[in-house]
């Protein structure tokens, strides 16, 4: 007798009870999640009820549980409730490489579900061409009709033709007889004789015209119906009745030793959450005798160790928090982040750029002046005190010809300063949204590497795998990782952008990095400029392919506005504070911003228009006041 959830749903299956086919993410082959509309049964304390009664009826059990049997404190329990003498507790395990007979049934069982499918598939098409042919045929049908209705005109106005030509004919002749004067009168027994002869022979000629203009229409009808039906035993021919298929294992479905089902035997969610307690049933728990079924106890133990190293790498880590190095060095790198977006925003400040070249010029004037100054006292100093020509004064450096920045920085791990490689300019001057974009995921891939091994605290968990990536990205940063946004099909196109810091194993599928935990945060800008001036490079030679192909998120529009004020919702209104939630791929405001503009940040938006902290004094609890209509006003700073 089995003892399991399954074998309780089929008995009452078995006894007359429907039950719902709609079953919730958690339904399983171990765990069926059935609705049968009894309490009792969907609760399953039946259950209980069986496994306080099965313990005192001595007959053969088969406890047939795959998460329960695989955790030893389940398995504890279990025992517990058979500890009569009368039972003996036996463990069979099946594990390594199957034996044939089991073999044998899952390529059954396998080729049984190819051979249906491929008969389902089979009937589909022949469904298909039937559908088609009669489609085809009605059209041809229509078509006939069409053509001889259209003949049918046809023939009745030649018909109408024919017949007018007749009347009008006799009208003629007598026309033209009497517009000749001079011609005698004939007898009228001539007169009729010539008419008569005239009209025989005229519509004898017309009528056997016709019959051979029918005679020819009738020929070419035989002939034209003679090649459409040749046609159609042709294509008859051609379309042959496609015989029923039969299926047959590929060599890689032979070598397989299991059926993949459609209902999994245990749910994702309890494997990633329980797979870490399995363990193989060992004589010490209780059992009088354990058992080996496919590979001997040795093997066993080694293909267990692997599949429990494998699934170490793949499944996903549920109850997985950020640790306190993650948090502290988000934090870091965030403010980091918003002081260079605002040295990048005061280095392209128009106003500032204009206080940049005056002071510049005026640096160079009185640099000038100074020389000839310098020229005009050696000019006046004894001969003996002037320097030698090409020879240079004690500490004085000769004078360099003013570079561009970018050639001040050429090697650009040479520069100490990211934020003024010469005359205040940074070395991120340049970059667009995309570079920003490219250097924060450089980051966060480093980051949630280093995090995920720290957090994890585990060496068998090598890394965080390529499927895993959106599920751990979205666990560290709060956010989704998405693709479309970088403009790529895949993590192997996404990684190519940034493999300057991440890669993936070739075998494992792997995230790793070649960076330590203790980088300095400013090698994140230098990687990030160095790919921004090779793909420029490779853009002013003319090579379009090294063009990023981002899809910049625009800026939803405000619900409604006023001034400069507005109503403010996942985005800010025009200028209603700043929203870090709305899309976080975006910077944070840079220092000041929202003191200027009086918003505050949110997950949903900034609360307060234009003046809000400036002119109104308020920006967030005003606002709450009216949450229920949206209204705001930019004037006094309060709106939402």
């Amino acid at each position: 007798t089995e003892l399991s959830d399954r074998s309780i749903v089929a008995w009452a299956e078995q006894s007359g009870l429907h039950r719902s086919y709609a079953n919730s993410f958690k339904h399983c082959n171990d765990k069926p999640d059935v609705k049968f509309g009894i309490p009792m049964m969907d609760d399953f304390s039946v259950r209980r009820v069986l496994n306080s009664v099965v313990a005192t009826q001595p007959r053969d059990y088969v406890v047939m549980e795959v998460k329960s049997n695989l955790i030893a404190a389940e398995r504890g329990d279990l025992l517990k409730r058979f500890n009569f003498p009368f039972y003996k507790k036996v463990a069979q395990v099946t594990m390594g490489e199957p034996d044939k007979e089991f073999k044998a049934k899952v390529h059954e069982a396998m080729l049984k579900e190819k051979q249906e499918q491929a008969e389902r598939e089979w009937r589909a098409r022949k469904l298909e061409k039937e559908r088609k042919k009669l489609f085809e045929a009605q059209q041809k049908q229509l078509e006939d009709a069409k053509k001889k209705a259209q003949k049918e005109a046809e023939e009745a106005a030649k018909a109408s033709e024919l017949a007018k030509a007749a009347k009008e004919e006799p009208k003629e002749e007598t026309k033209e007889e009497t517009k000749e004067g001079d011609v005698k009168e004939e007898p009228m027994e001539s007169k009729e004789a010539a008419k008569d002869g005239a009209a025989g022979d005229g519509g004898e000629g017309k009528k056997e015209e016709a019959k051979e203009e029918k005679k020819e229409e009738v020929k070419s009808e035989s002939v034209k119906e003679e090649e459409t039906k040749e046609e159609e035993q042709e294509e008859e021919k051609e379309e042959e009745e496609e015989p029923a298929p039969v299926a047959t294992l590929t060599d890689e479905e032979k070598a397989s030793c299991f059926r993949k089902k459609a209902i999994p035997d245990l749910t994702s969610w309890d494997l990633g959450k329980m797979f870490t307690k399995f363990s193989m049933p060992k004589a010490e728990e209780g059992f009088d005798d354990v058992r080996f079924s496919w590979s001997k106890q040795d093997k066993s133990e080694a293909y267990f160790q692997a599949w429990m190293l494998k699934q170490k790498v793949l499944q996903r880590i549920e109850e997985l928090q950020p640790g306190e190095w993650f948090r502290t060095k988000n934090a870091e790198w965030q403010k980091l982040l918003a002081e260079w977006h605002q040295k990048q925003n005061d280095w392209k400040d128009p106003a500032k750029e204009a206080a940049r070249r005056a002071a510049a010029d005026e640096a160079k004037r009185k640099e000038e002046e100074e020389k000839k100054a310098k020229e005009a006292g050696e000019g006046d100093a004894p001969e003996g005190e002037k320097p030698a020509e090409g020879e240079e004064k004690a500490g004085e450096k000769p004078a360099e010809e003013e570079k561009p920045a970018e050639e001040k920085a050429k090697d650009i791990f040479a520069v100490e300063n990211v934020t003024d490689i010469g005359g205040g300019e940074p070395l991120f001057a340049n970059f667009t949204f995309e570079d920003w974009a490219l250097l924060s995921l450089r980051f966060e891939l480093y980051l949630m590497v280093h995090s995920y091994s720290k957090d994890a605290n585990d060496p068998e968990r090598v890394g965080v795998h390529e499927s895993n990536f959106s599920f751990y990205y979205n666990k560290y940063f709060r956010k989704t990782l998405s693709l479309k946004y970088y403009g790529v099909d895949g993590n192997t196109q996404l990684l190519d952008m940034v493999k300057d810091v991440a890669t993936l194993d070739k075998e494992s599928r792997v995230l790793s990095t070649q960076l330590s935990d203790d980088t300095p945060l400013d090698l994140f800008i230098k990687l990030t400029e160095e790919r921004r001036r090779v793909r420029q490079q490779s853009l002013d030679a003319g090579d379009e392919t090294a063009r990023l192909k981002f899809n910049a998120t625009p800026e939803p529009p405000a619900v409604s506005s006023y001034q400069d004020g507005g109503y403010s919702y996942r985005g800010g209104g025009q200028r209603g504070g700043y929203s870090y939630g709305a899309n976080r791929n975006l910077p944070p405001p840079p220092a000041g911003q929202q003191a200027q503009w009086g918003g505050r940040s949110s997950p949903y938006g900034g609360y307060g228009g234009k003046g809000g902290a400036v002119v109104g004094g308020k920006s967030q609890n005003p606002c709450r006041q009216w949450q229920s209509n949206g209204k705001g006003w930019g004037k006094n700073g309060k709106s939402r």
